[in-house]
């Protein structure tokens, strides 16, 4: 049994078990996977640490993996994950796209796929408008929904293995959403278009740049990632991890550090406040 220890929520913590299951190549004669965590409450969790785990579970399936074991002495991970977003039904016989979580303001992991792309950016901003805002402008939210989905899957890569992750904090007015795949990542991607560029964290600012495409797909737009900053107010932050580097947006800062490590994919997180998007416009037609 091959066991991958989380015993923190700090991404210097848990980047190194996901980093060590990427790794992995060969199955272990008993197939068996278990998943502990220790010292971590579920309320702890955020989006990327659903993405992450989702995008490790179905790497190590496709890889020979038959069971993945999720240890259920943490009486708060474990009924959350299996009997709150239903993780399990995933990664079974008949593996699903999407199941409905029976927690409101999450809308669950998805599986990133080409057909759906447009659809569930517009289910998650009607959602929001609906119950939240129903006198807002969420025109941005469904775009730079729109925009993630086409650039992580344009780029990727990755089979398949590639999870977002949707959640509306109503206390705060926040959107929080994690997109994350095992493909060749992002900064792979632009550098093998852009050989000029001679590191991780440039090629992911090149990412964002309005009209970048590497023409990957037929139907890609070549927007770039830059509508999501823009659409992001300055108490908001984004974060993207690609192979050695990664870029940090807050404040209208933009940031890139390089690791000596490979994240073999891309991990974008972002949190969107809501509540300074524009007032609808209503026009009235009276006859007299």
């Amino acid at each position: 049994m091959i066991t991958f220890t989380f015993n923190s929520i700090s991404r210097v913590q848990w980047l190194p078990e996901i980093l060590r299951g990427q790794a992995i190549e060969t199955c272990a004669p008993d197939k068996t996977v278990q998943l502990v965590f220790q010292n971590i409450h579920i309320n702890d969790f955020e989006p990327f640490h659903f993405v992450l785990l989702a995008c490790l579970i179905d790497k190590l399936k496709k890889q020979g993996y038959m069971f993945v074991k999720i240890d259920d002495e943490n009486h708060f991970i474990y009924p959350f994950l299996i009997k709150t977003l239903k993780i399990e039904e995933y990664f079974g016989a008949h593996p699903k796209n999407y199941v409905v979580s029976s927690i409101e303001n999450i809308f669950n992991l998805w599986r990133v796929n080409d057909a759906e792309k447009d659809m569930v950016s517009i289910m998650v901003g009607d959602y929001l408008k609906q119950n939240f805002f129903k006198n807002k402008d969420l025109t941005a939210v469904k775009e730079s929904l729109v925009e993630i989905f086409y650039n992580i899957f344009d780029h990727a890569g990755a089979n398949g293995n590639a999870f977002s992750f949707i959640q509306y904090n109503q206390e705060k007015e926040k959107l929080y959403v994690a997109v994350c795949d095992f493909g060749i990542g992002i900064a792979k991607s632009i550098r093998n278009y852009f050989p000029e560029i001679d590191n991780d964290g440039d090629a992911i600012a090149k990412a964002i740049e309005d009209n970048i495409t590497v023409k990957s797909q037929p139907h890609n737009m070549g927007m770039g990632l830059g509508n999501i900053i823009s659409a992001i107010s300055e108490n908001d932050s984004l974060r993207i991890f690609s192979n050695q580097g990664m870029l940090y947006v807050t404040g209208g800062r933009k940031r890139t550090f390089l690791y000596n490590y490979n994240f073999a994919g891309t991990l974008i997180y972002y949190e969107m406040s809501l509540s300074h998007f524009p007032e609808l416009e209503i026009n009235s037609t009276f006859e007299l």
